[in-house]
């Protein structure tokens, strides 16, 4: 299965030090590679995801790290990923988003056909019960 991972572009994959959701997509890089799948990962360019397994970065350009704002290395990555979706180089594939502007939905909107999920890494604190009367929230503790 063609599966891409869409990073955030506050850090690398894998980052240097601290990182949340850059580990995660990076760990996800490479266990879904392990199990064989085709695994690209969209983060920014200093990203070293490839060294760990047959996963192909898709360059977003250079990171908030780096001195950028990660909010438009988010719209420039998009640029880049976007035309991807619509491709048939990539049809049938798996877009998992863990971006912070989820854009990827942009494109489902457009093409109901693509399978875009999204895994959303941190939340703000509701100031009324959740919209859900029993939420469900899945973490997993080993891979």
């Amino acid at each position: 299965m063609k599966i891409i991972l869409i990073s955030s572009g506050v850090l690398s994959v894998f980052p240097s030090g601290y990182g949340g959701l850059e580990n995660v997509v990076g760990d996800l890089a490479v266990c879904l590679s392990k199990k064989g799948h085709e695994v690209f990962v969209v983060a920014p360019s200093d990203s070293n995801i490839e060294k760990y397994g047959n996963i192909k970065l898709i360059d977003g350009g250079p990171c908030a790290s780096q001195g950028y704002n990660a909010h438009e290395w988010e719209s420039r990555a998009w640029d880049k990923y976007q035309p991807m979706m619509h491709s048939d180089e990539f049809k049938g594939a798996v877009w998992h988003d863990h971006s912070w502007a989820k854009a990827a939905y942009l494109a489902k909107m457009q093409n109901n056909g693509l399978t875009v999920v999204s895994t959303l890494h941190g939340m703000l604190p509701y100031h009324a019960p959740p919209p859900v009367k029993n939420p469900c929230f899945i973490g997993i503790s080993k891979h």
